[in-house]
């Protein structure tokens, strides 16, 4: 007997580079993903509050509101939201924050981003585990 899984359907794409989110934007929707995008995190975090979606990609370093403060008042909304960060630089501390916000290493990517049909993977397999670990790197 074959275990159909659920696809991962519902995507918010936060980033303040607005490029980078009509691509992955444009990627998504092409695969049939119901995807949004936001370049404000402030705009994000009102979406949230009227859609329910499975999983965030944000961006780690955005003016106003980071990454890390978007995740903090995010799951106040929707606690069940699973995140990826997407960052071109990473600190320790940056690191240590999102580890302390319940991320695994594996959920922190570094643009860019090469290889979309295995970050494509990367987030069905993420949605599917229980704990929303990855356990395939990019």
């Amino acid at each position: 007997m074959e275990i159909l899984l659920k696809k991962l359907q519902n995507l918010l794409i936060v980033d303040d580079d607005e490029q980078v989110c009509r691509i992955l934007h444009r990627y998504f929707t092409e695969l049939g993903y119901e995807a949004h995008y936001r370049t404000q995190p402030e705009d994000a975090l009102e979406l949230l509050n009227t859609h329910q979606f499975e999983m965030a990609l944000i961006d780690l370093k955005m003016p106003r509101l980071t990454g890390i403060q978007f995740i903090q008042e995010a799951k106040l909304i929707q606690p069940h939201l699973k995140y990826v960060v997407l960052t071109g630089s990473l600190n320790h501390s940056d690191q240590q924050d999102l580890l302390n916000l319940g991320l695994n290493r594996e959920l922190i990517l570094h643009k860019p981003i090469r290889d979309l049909s295995e970050f494509v993977k990367m987030l069905n397999d993420c949605y599917h585990s229980r704990n929303g670990i990855c356990n395939d790197k990019l």
